[in-house]
């Protein structure tokens, strides 16, 4: 990751676009404690979005399922609560089916 921030930098879009190492490293481990991750008007104000990676058995991400919604909906946390739940069931479904396949 360091190697990426380096190349590329981490170029602002929105003044809530997490544009420092520190912040990106807190929000990786928030996300990673979580299990998955949020934005909220980093890319546009306004959309934010809720994701989780789909793995496989040995733990490897090959897939994704996300939702994006108008940031004012997100607001609310059970809102985020609910989006996220259902998200990670639906990953932990494929998950299961890719295993079982």
């Amino acid at each position: 990751m360091n190697d990426i921030v380096d190349k590329w930098g981490l170029r602002a879009v929105t003044e809530n676009t997490v544009n420092t190492r520190e912040a990106l490293f807190e929000e990786l481990d928030a996300t990673r404690e979580r299990g998955y991750a949020i934005e909220r008007d980093e890319g546009d104000v306004g959309i934010s979005c809720v994701g989780a990676p789909i793995q496989n058995i040995e733990g490897n991400p090959v897939g994704a399922i996300s939702v994006t919604v108008p940031s004012n909906k997100l607001r609310d946390d059970r809102v985020e609560e609910e989006l996220s739940h259902k998200i990670l069931n639906g990953t932990n479904i494929i998950e299961l089916k890719i295993e079982h396949a």
